[in-house]
């Protein structure tokens, strides 16, 4: 029985935590406490691995990472136990189902069509790495299988800027048949699914299956990727080509096969301090506060009668203050080229932001 094969999804773009993360440098390479998130999850994908069979100082071989291009240097950088063959770089971004059925490829051309992936995104947070490897391993054992199995988080609020998931009858051991996949909610909603725990979870787009089931389905599902994968297995040299060819607008992984597929399980991971870091409200439910003020405090700010607030002041080398007066539940993130300010419940607004530097084609700041 081999060990799992563990791929991070590293190509993102994090629009909502500009003006830290950009397009030369996104969101995975963000640092909580000094560590990048992208080398944190490295590491949780090596415990996976080691979990699941792989020698422990060996488990770095069976972790792999999806990228774009541009990134592929600075991914390189930061990873520098990933084997180089491991690092599979996107010619252009076409979004996780061409990814992750990339990924299946080229680990079934490696390992066997029975391999197993296990599928995270590289830009997530997770404080508690032993329960996560724990509902890691239940999933990787029902996708060894033949089970496609996506991770639910046990919900800590009431949350709209998430899909979620809701899961049918027990599989047991923590592990439940998925009813469906529930798309973003509205305020109501969420809080219906709020208050059922038992059946309703977040959806951490966390998955694990068998090469050769994901490729199955992909075939089933998306037959017109299903092509170009083939043509990238017969000729790889052609890969530039082949993607260049794909739809700008082509599904994810979650609404091209997860949500249409059938026989799917879920694995609830419970209370393992997760978070998608999907914004800078984010940030003060995985960063040290203030335990006074609840301020999160980046870099050397100074801040006067200021609470519940958020300012990021590392990034930057030509302004010598930052200082922050008066103001409650706000967001101040400071570079050399770029000033952020909005209420703490507007953070997720941070895309239009970008969107709208889109528009007057300042783009260098981007």
């Amino acid at each position: 029985m081999s060990a799992p094969e563990v791929v991070l999804l590293a190509g993102g773009a994090g629009t909502r935590l500009w003006p830290v993360s950009r397009e030369a440098r996104p969101k995975q390479f963000f640092r909580i406490e000094g560590v990048s998130l992208l080398a944190e999850s490295f590491g949780r994908a090596q415990r996976i691995a080691a979990n699941g069979g792989a020698r422990p100082d060996a488990a770095h071989e069976n972790v792999w990472a999806v990228v774009t291009a541009a990134l592929a240097a600075s991914t390189r950088a930061e990873l520098p136990l990933l084997p180089p063959a491991n690092l599979l770089a996107e010619p252009e971004r076409r979004n996780t189902a061409a990814a992750i059925g990339w990924a299946a490829i080229e680990v079934k051309r490696r390992r066997g069509g029975d391999a197993v992936l296990a599928v995270l995104p590289a830009d997530q947070h997770v404080a508690n790495v032993d329960a996560f490897a724990a509902a890691a391993a239940r999933a990787v054992a029902l996708a060894r299988d033949g089970r496609l199995v996506t991770m639910g988080i046990r919900p800590t609020r009431p949350e709209t800027g998430y899909g979620w998931l809701e899961t049918g009858a027990s599989l047991g051991d923590g592990a439940f048949q998925l009813a469906r996949f529930v798309e973003k909610p509205d305020r109501a909603r969420a809080e219906e699914f709020f208050a059922r725990p038992e059946r309703f979870l977040w959806n951490a787009g966390i998955f694990f299956f068998r090469a050769d089931r994901m490729l199955a389905e992909i075939a089933t599902h998306m037959p017109m990727l299903a092509g170009a994968l083939a043509e990238i297995e017969a000729s790889p040299a052609r890969l530039p080509e082949i993607y260049a060819a794909l739809p700008r607008d082509l599904p994810s992984i979650d609404y091209g096969v997860m949500e249409r597929a059938a026989d799917v399980a879920c694995v609830a991971a419970g209370e393992v301090g997760w978070s998608d870091v999907g914004s800078w409200a984010a940030l003060r439910d995985v960063l040290p506060r203030d335990e006074r003020t609840h301020n999160v405090a980046l870099g050397d700010p100074i801040l006067i009668d200021t609470e519940r607030s958020i300012v990021d002041a590392r990034d930057q080398a030509n302004v010598k203050v930052v200082a922050v007066v008066g103001v409650r539940d706000v967001c101040v993130v400071v570079t050399d080229d770029a000033v952020l300010v909005c209420a703490v419940d507007q953070a997720q607004r941070v895309k239009d932001v970008v969107e709208a530097i889109r528009k007057t084609k300042k783009t260098e700041v981007l």
